[in-house]
């Protein structure tokens, strides 16, 4: 929704939009507001924040759906924070999505509110700088997260200006201002989830922390040192089995896992003409995505409905023994891509499918199922590599560590709390050292 005009008023502002006019009446503020601010102030004194802060930096994201677009959004907001400026603008961003997250009624627009008659304040407004001050900025120092001024975000008097959050705000604001207001506008209309939008946030947060940094450290250091403990494809291959056992959200590592092995055909050149497309962020449906699998061989070209066209796509399935239902999703998406020279799921150990799924796979023959070990020996042969199993699987593995350590972002954008994964890796690559 974006903001056509802002007429402000003696004692009140209108907003005017394609689909309406808002009003935002000036004056002290109303029971139902003060009912409102006591409700997030109570969640919050209960620590509601500062749990979602633990969880998320120890849980993976993998149950969180959100369109690209607005997932980019928030990516631009947290790469806007530099040492100099954009933190404000991210603070802003998780306070206004906490609030929205506690209680869906209150407008985030209006980030002023008090009872006091003489001071500035909005009838349905709330005082933010008090929630920001006292729950919000301490939550974020006290966990690394983001370095802000200990008297809260609004100390950056452009941001608590008398006039609403609209896309017509006129205050200069360092950072990622444009992406600020649009999330403003997305909360409103209730087109992005407030709950996701701080658990993306806080985990983007915590992918560039000093905490985060350190344990980076670690795990490339212990890293260098482990790789010559490993002898071959196969004893790579056993490691990942263990690792995936004691690694939280094994499912999201078994995704990264498979797309690391066919980073290093990327990194060689191997998939010439065709070329890897980058790890989704979050393992949220593939049909939300426009996916036909989580690991994707395409072509820059395009087809005659526009799209790229997809030459090999392989979706990892952890855990699961019974894939009917996928393998008919599977069949209608592919039925759309006729392009698709070869497709299938990748489960975590070689076995024989489960006989309703072997039925629903008769007739079907584009589709495979295939346990790890093969599918990983079945890649190297369709591809054609012939070389050394050792310095093929030293690649995968150091594909795999960077990808964790935020330095492949490019092809893999995690954005998920990547801290945690990081410790028991490194403490699984520790241990062969013993």
């Amino acid at each position: 929704m974006g903001a056509n005009e802002l007429r402000v008023g003696p004692s009140s502002s209108s907003l005017v939009t394609s689909v309406g006019t808002e009003v935002f009446v000036e004056g002290p503020t109303t029971v139902e507001a003060q009912t409102r601010y006591r409700a997030i102030r109570d969640a919050l004194e209960k620590g509601w924040l500062v749990s979602e802060i633990e969880n998320c930096r120890t849980q993976s994201l993998d149950s969180v759906e959100m369109s690209s677009e607005n997932h980019e959004l928030l990516r631009a907001v947290i790469d806007s924070v530099t040492a100099d400026e954009g933190r404000g603008v991210a603070g802003l961003c998780v306070l206004l999505a906490t609030v929205k997250a506690i209680c869906p009624e209150q407008s985030v627009r209006l980030h002023k509110g008090s009872t006091r008659r003489g001071t500035f304040s909005w009838a349905e407004g709330i005082p933010m700088r008090s929630i920001d001050a006292e729950f919000i900025t301490p939550a974020l120092r006290a966990s690394g997260l983001l370095q802000l001024n200990r008297y809260g975000i609004f100390m950056t008097r452009t941001l608590a200006e008398n006039y609403p959050y609209t896309s017509l705000y006129k205050a200069a604001v360092e950072g990622a201002k444009e992406q600020w207001l649009k999330l403003v506008d997305l909360l409103e209309s209730r087109q992005i989830n407030p709950v996701e939008t701080v658990r993306i946030l806080l985990g983007m947060l915590w992918n560039q922390s000093d905490e985060f940094n350190k344990v980076k450290i670690e795990a490339l250091e212990t890293f260098e040192i482990a790789k010559a403990t490993f002898s071959d494809i196969d004893d790579v291959r056993r490691f990942f089995q263990s690792f995936f056992k004691r690694a939280p959200s094994s499912a999201r590592l078994f995704e990264l896992a498979l797309h690391s092995f066919y980073q290093v055909f990327h990194d060689r050149g191997i998939l010439s003409p065709y070329e890897l497309k980058p790890l989704s962020q979050m393992r949220s449906a593939n049909k939300k995505h426009g996916n036909v699998g989580d690991i994707e061989v395409v072509t820059g070209s395009t087809d005659h409905a526009g799209g790229i066209q997809v030459r090999v796509a392989w979706d990892a399935k952890f855990g699961k023994l019974e894939l009917d239902r996928e393998v008919l999703e599977l069949r209608d998406k592919l039925a759309k891509h006729g392009e698709v020279e070869e497709a299938g799921f990748v489960v975590e150990v070689d076995h024989k499918v489960l006989p309703r799924t072997e039925y629903v796979l008769e007739g079907i023959g584009k589709i495979q199922v295939m346990g790890f070990d093969k599918w990983t020996d079945h890649a190297r042969a369709r591809l054609r590599v012939t070389d050394d199993e050792k310095p093929f699987a030293m690649e995968w593995l150091q594909a795999f560590v960077q990808s964790l350590c935020q330095m492949r972002r490019e092809i893999a954008p995690i954005d998920e709390p990547s801290v945690e994964w990081l410790r028991e890796l490194t403490a699984a690559m520790g241990e062969r050292r013993t």
